[in-house]
């Protein structure tokens, strides 16, 4: 669970930073973590 906790809080990051690439790691990653965190984003 850690290590789910580190890669989220990773992508976030990347997101607060580069929003359009953010994009397409949820094209990949289409779960409920994801769209929370895109929600976050925007």
């Amino acid at each position: 669970m850690t290590e789910r906790r580190g890669i989220f809080h990773t992508l976030f990051i990347l997101c607060q930073i580069h929003r359009k690439w953010y994009i397409i790691v949820l094209d990949h990653w289409m779960d409920y973590y994801g769209l929370y965190f895109s929600y976050n984003c925007i």
